[in-house]
């Protein structure tokens, strides 16, 4: 007597089999999703990170020009870009990449990102400064803040 697999044991395995695959499959979308979303918001979170340290290199250079650490830093909410110290009036227009890949207003193709950075002078030794980063998609906006004080 030779010892085989029945009909109804390979259809159970092919079942089993096709189960397993089909849900291998069809979490691909949910991780596509999450490494998007995992992508824009590291990208938001060095957007926010250069909006603070542009606004720190103001502060920082009217100290060396030796004038008042506010100057140029009034309430108010603003745009700017790597390469200037100048505060724009906020608009709401989308960040380019140039072909360098920085992130500015004025070169390259449109991103999906938004930079709007609020600044709040709470008293003369301290100024709140706030970055939003927004997107349209999952995990926006992207929202730093930080308190710099006037330390000379």
């Amino acid at each position: 007597m030779k010892k085989s697999f029945t009909l109804v044991e390979t259809i159970i395995a092919i079942t089993i089999f096709s189960i397993g695959v089909v849900g291998i499959f069809s979490s691909f979308p949910k991780v596509i999703e999450y490494f998007t979303q995992s992508r824009d918001r590291f990208i938001a979170s060095q957007l926010a990170q250069e909006g603070l340290e542009i606004v720190r290199n103001i502060r920082d250079s009217n100290y060396i020009q030796k004038n008042n650490w506010l100057t140029n830093l009034s309430n108010g909410d603003y745009i700017l870009q790597y390469n200037s110290t100048s505060l724009l009036p906020y608009q709401d227009i989308p960040l380019k990449i140039s072909s360098d890949n920085l992130y500015n207003y004025t070169d390259g193709n449109n991103t999906k990102f938004k930079r709007k950075i609020t600044i709040e002078n709470i008293n003369a030794t301290t100024t709140r400064i706030t970055v939003t980063v927004s997107w349209l998609g999952k995990g926006s906006p992207f929202v730093v803040r930080e308190i710099l004080y006037n330390w000379k």
